[in-house]
Order: structure tokens, then sequence, then C-alpha cells
């Protein structure tokens, strides 16, 4: 047969619609949410950002193909990250 099916690249635009739309279905409350899209390929650049803006949350997404709680690459989010680290994946 063919080669392995691959999903098309988001846009950043429909990135950022997911986001708002995810945003949206929160409840309301005394918390205010500030969200962003942070584009890059290590780790150490979303960590450097919620220090920087004093995050208390860091949402990332997990890879497809994922065995156990948390994906073996991204132990050292849970180890640097100076924020909680909530891993969604997809479905």
């Amino acid at each position: 047969m063919g080669a392995e099916y691959e999903k098309p690249t988001r846009k950043r635009e429909e990135e950022e619609q997911l986001l708002r739309d995810f945003v949206a279905t929160a409840p309301a409350c005394g918390v205010p949410v500030e969200s962003k899209i942070v584009d890059t390929t290590t780790g150490f650049a979303a960590c450097d950002f919620t220090q920087s803006i004093g995050a208390e949350l860091l949402v990332v997404p997990a890879p497809e193909h994922v065995e156990g709680a948390v994906p073996s690459m991204m132990d050292w989010a849970l180890q640097v990250t100076p924020c909680s680290l909530w891993i969604v994946r997809e479905t």
C-alpha cells in the first residue's frame, strides 16, 4: 500500500482559533486566564516563557503514541517547569 498517513499541519490561525475555543469552555471564575501559543522545538523556550510571565499552568500537547501517564520525552518538563504542567492527549 502507500506511505503511512500523516495529519496535515495546522496553520497558525487554526491553532489560535482552537486555543480561543478551548479557553472559552472554561467556566467563569475569579482567576485571570491569559493564553499564548509558544512555538518552540525545545521545551526550554516554553520553560523560560512560563518563568518570565509567572505562569501557574503550562499546557502542552502529548505526542500521538504515548505509553504511560507521562511521555518519556516530557519527563524533563516535570523536573524543570516552574509551574503546574497539563499534558493533553488529542482524541
